[in-house]
């Protein structure tokens, strides 16, 4: 019954009940959206930081080069980076690259591409290829299988099965020691390539990321991938051009690929040595070779990503600030008209054995209602909103941002509440029962 005549007094006002409603829940979808992108920039920088030396690394932009230059020697290249290293000048060189294979038990949730030689679709999966010294630095879990060790990272001969490690994610399609058969067609059905996948491992959730290549800010890019599949760069089958120009079944190296196909190179450079002096050297290495690539300080990009993620950070809690101030007021505003029309009520109950108290107590649980409600409803808006975007760690993040909009919730709450009950504390009962003040 007491749950009844609360929805019915509610009714009463609902016009007033609503406004609080939409005033509170247009503050805390603000502040959830704007908190979880300003939350995002800074988990993405200390991220990065993890598993990059951002502040002493070079990135290398091979999309810079000419695809028509000489790239037979990029491995010899990679090989005299390498000495970099022997020689204490750099901690290591990074090699990351993607590309796409068919993987039926995947066709879910695998990217769909319709295809211009046949009348059908196929469903393509992202792999990521990593480089030895790439999975060194890396702190990957598993949460089954076993990591990646210096065998896997095969480039003199071709491997029949090429280990891969897979998201969290994709361990409902596929377990350890599940094979993946993809086939591609080419020269319109004359040269079939077929290439084996052997799942090694399934990582944690949260373990894997995804790094955009194809350019040196890619690292602006990186987020979490519970859906990626990691694979060493190996020597692999491939369709190649034989005599007349026709493809045929040959080789190639992957890593050699890379380099030279705007692809991301990470150098890390140490702390004792000068990276500018780094930087000079590894561009006369490429100009040796007639390969004008783009060596780039990623100290300048770090620091404007830092400095992005600050201003992001101040500018939103302005922001969080002004929004609950508004919310406060206009909420406590309307509460205070909403008692000042209710003077006759409350003379009603006064007269049947209510309290000032009890009143109080009344426009608490009213209030409250109106907070939860308008706090479901803000929470399911905004999670729903971020969906839409590509942020770095979506699933952490809502926890975040949802414990933050909580307290948003109960401090709103709290001084929404603290001047309509102080009116209602000085209210003269004797003056409500006679219909006055």
């Amino acid at each position: 019954m007491r749950i009844i005549f609360f929805l019915k007094s509610l009714s009463k006002r609902r016009l007033q009940i609503l406004l609080m409603i939409l005033q509170l829940t247009i503050s805390i979808f603000a502040f959830t959206v704007t908190g979880a992108f300003a939350l995002d920039k800074y988990n993405q920088y200390m991220f990065q930081k993890s598993v990059f030396d951002i502040d002493r690394m070079l990135t290398i932009d091979t999309s810079a080069g000419d695809p028509h230059l000489d790239t037979s020697n990029v491995q010899k290249i990679y090989e005299e980076l390498l000495m970099f290293k022997q020689n204490g000048d750099i901690k290591n060189v990074k090699v990351v690259s993607n590309f796409y294979i068919e993987v039926p038990q995947l066709k879910n949730i695998s990217m769909e591409l319709s295809t211009h030689e046949q009348d059908e679709t196929s469903y393509i999966t992202r792999v990521s290829l990593v480089s030895k010294e790439f999975m060194k630095d890396y702190k990957l879990k598993l949460k089954e299988g076993r990591s990646f060790n210096d065998e896997d990272f095969q480039l003199n001969e071709v491997m029949e099965e090429e280990p891969i490690i897979i998201g969290y994610n994709l361990a409902e399609y596929l377990k350890v020691g599940d094979i993946i058969i993809d086939k591609k067609v080419f020269d319109k059905g004359n040269l079939t390539i077929e290439r084996r996948y052997k799942v090694i491992g399934v990582a944690q959730k949260g373990s894997l990321i995804y790094v955009n290549s194809g350019s040196s800010s890619g690292l602006a890019n990186l987020r979490l991938d519970d859906n990626a599949i990691y694979k060493p760069f190996n020597k692999v089958k491939a369709a190649v051009v034989g005599e007349n120009n026709k493809l045929v079944e040959g080789n190639i190296n992957e890593l050699e690929e890379a380099l030279y196909v705007a692809q991301n190179m990470f150098v890390e450079v140490e702390d004792k040595e000068s990276i500018d002096r780094i930087k000079d050297e590894v561009e006369r290495l490429f100009n040796n070779y007639n390969l004008p690539y783009k060596v780039d300080k990623h100290s300048e990009e770090s620091s404007r990503l830092l400095q992005e993620t600050k201003s992001f950070v101040i500018e939103a809690a302005a922001f969080a600030i002004v929004i609950t101030l508004l919310s406060v007021i206009g909420i406590a505003g309307t509460l205070l008209f909403s008692i000042k029309g209710r003077f006759r009520e409350f003379g009603i109950r006064l007269s049947q054995g209510a309290t000032l108290n009890n009143l109080c107590k009344l426009v608490c649980c009213e209030l409250m209602f109106v907070n939860i409600l308008s706090f479901s409803i803000a929470s399911v808006g905004g999670y729903f909103a971020l969906k839409n975007f590509q942020l770095y760690d979506l699933s952490a993040l809502i926890g975040h941002i949802y414990g933050f909009s909580i307290g948003i919730f109960e401090l709103v709450t709290v001084l929404t509440v603290i001047v309509p009950l102080r009116q209602i504390k000085k209210l003269n009962p004797v003056e409500l029962i006679r219909g006055g003040l």
